[in-house]
């Protein structure tokens, strides 16, 4: 159980890793592609985290509130509120997302005999990630081809790629802090 853990765990930051830089953004869902590797990472820490056999569901604030929450999607699609079961499907997975997540950071020192080398991991993790963003937006800016990571854009529109590029030299800078 202990590789199944620690295989569950690498496989989930890996995933939330590439759901930070994955490029495919297309109409009519946009973040499809980056929700969907969210979801598969943090279903892969969640499944690391009970693989390791000692996370605790406790009756926090956020449980309490959450668990209730994600009942309204559905209750609201059989009173006719929301006409299609796909929407209530979506905002239930959100919440229930939102709850697993919840758990996973909060049974997080108990997940790990040393909590800091988590976090360690997580920090060195989003180092790369802003990394990897920071590659991808400059080569964007100076219109470097660098293969499908790279959105094709209006040449003229410059002013979108400086400002995102602010925005992960940012993220490149806090993650170094």
């Amino acid at each position: 159980m202990q590789n199944l853990a620690r295989y569950g765990f690498g496989c989930g930051w890996i995933l939330l890793l590439l759901a930070w830089v994955v490029p495919n953004h297309y109409a009519p869902w946009s973040a499809f592609y980056s929700e969907a590797l969210a979801f598969a990472g943090l279903f892969s820490l969640g499944c690391g985290a009970f693989a390791k056999g000692n996370i605790r569901i406790a009756l926090t604030g956020v449980t309490v509130v959450v668990l209730p929450l994600m009942a309204i999607p559905m209750i609201q699609y059989y009173l006719g509120i929301v006409y299609f079961f796909g929407d209530a499907l979506m905002a239930t997975l959100y919440l229930g997302a939102f709850w697993v997540a919840y758990l996973v950071g909060q049974n997080g020192r108990f997940l790990s005999a040393n909590f800091d080398q988590l976090v360690s991991w997580l920090m060195w993790l989003l180092f790369v990630g802003a990394c990897i963003s920071a590659y991808i937006v400059v080569c964007q800016v100076l219109q470097v081809g660098f293969g499908v990571w790279m959105v094709d854009s209006n040449p003229n529109a410059e002013a979108m790629g400086i400002s995102v590029s602010q925005i992960m030299w940012l993220h490149l800078c806090v993650a170094v802090w």
